[in-house]
C-alpha cells in the first residue's frame, strides 16, 4: 500500500509540474523595410521592401525558464536609385532554437542563455542571372526582459549576439560558375556548401526584438512588436545588410 501511494503522489506531482508550464504560440505579420550593400553582388547601395512574418512556440517551465522556437523572415524587393533596372527579389529566413534561464522573476523579468539561429539572406537578380546570399549559423548568447503592468499590459525586449558561426558567402561577383553548373542542388550551396567556421573577427551582428502585448482574455492577447536584424562582413566583399521588421501579432496560450 505505501509503494501505490508514493507512486500515487509521484504520478501527481508530475502532472502538476507539467500543468504548470506555460506554452503559447505567437503569429507575427507585417512589413519589412531595410537597407542592403553588397559589393559580391553589385556596387550599388539598395533599399529593401516587403512582407515580414514569423511563427513562435514558446514554453515557460515552472521555475519560469524560457525554451523557445521560431522560425520567421521576409519576402521583400530590392530597389536602388541609381536605376530601376536592377530591382532584384530578395529573401529572408530565421530559424531560432534557445533556452534562457530565469534569473529575476517579479514585475520585471529577465533570462538569460543562449540560442541556435540560422539567419539566411537570398538575392536573386533576373532569375539566375547574378545571385549572392549571406548564411550565418550561429551559436548566439540571449537576453529577455519583460515587464508586465497594469496586469493587462505587458512589454518585453529580447537581444541575442552572435559567438560563433559557420558562415556561407559565394565565392565570386555576380555570375558564379559554380553555382549555374549546380542549379540543381541550390538550397545546399546557399545553406552549407563552401562555408567556413568563423567568430566575431570576420562578422559583426546583432539581433534585437522590442514587443509590447495587451492581454484581450486569459488564453489571447494581441499587440506589436519590432524587430532590428543587422550583419556586415568582409568576405569575400564589404557586405552590409539591415532589415527592420514591423508586425502586428497575436499571442495564443496553449
Amino acid at each position: 500500500m505505501k509503494i501505490l501511494k508514493i507512486i500515487s503522489l509521484l504520478v501527481l506531482a508530475s502532472f502538476t509540474a507539467f500543468a504548470q508550464q506555460e506554452s503559447s504560440l505567437s503569429l507575427d505579420l507585417g512589413v519589412n523595410k531595410g537597407y542592403f550593400k553588397d559589393n559580391v553582388f553589385s556596387p550599388v547601395n539598395y533599399r529593401s521592401s516587403g512582407t515580414a512574418f514569423g511563427v513562435e512556440y514558446r514554453k515557460v517551465k515552472q521555475n519560469n525558464d524560457i525554451f523557445l522556437a521560431k522560425f520567421s523572415g521576409a519576402i521583400s524587393t530590392l530597389n536602388s536609385d541609381f536605376s530601376s533596372y536592377f530591382i532584384t527579389d530578395d529573401y529572408q529566413v530565421n530559424l531560432e532554437l534557445g533556452y534562457l534561464k530565469n534569473v529575476r522573476n517579479k514585475a520585471l523579468s529577465v533570462n538569460v542563455g543562449g540560442q541556435l539561429h540560422s539567419y539566411i539572406n537570398a538575392d536573386l537578380f533576373d532569375g539566375t542571372e547574378a545571385i549572392t546570399f549571406f548564411s550565418n549559423h550561429s551559436l548566439e548568447a540571449a537576453a529577455i526582459l519583460n515587464y508586465t503592468f497594469k496586469t493587462k499590459h505587458s512589454f518585453e525586449s529580447k537581444l541575442s549576439i552572435p559567438l560563433v558561426a559557420y558562415m556561407v558567402r559565394p565565392q565570386y561577383s555576380g555570375w558564379d560558375k559554380y553555382i549555374s553548373d549546380n542549379s540543381d542542388k541550390a538550397a545546399k550551396i546557399i545553406l552549407y556548401d563552401r562555408g567556413k567556421f568563423t567568430s566575431l573577427n570576420d562578422f559583426k551582428a546583432i539581433n534585437w526584438q522590442a514587443k509590447y502585448s495587451y492581454q484581450l482574455g486569459p488564453k489571447m492577447a494581441v499587440g506589436l512588436s519590432y524587430q532590428f536584424r543587422y550583419y556586415s562582413t568582409e568576405i569575400p566583399g564589404k557586405t552590409t545588410i539591415a532589415n527592420n521588421h514591423l508586425n502586428f501579432t497575436t499571442n495564443f496560450k496553449l
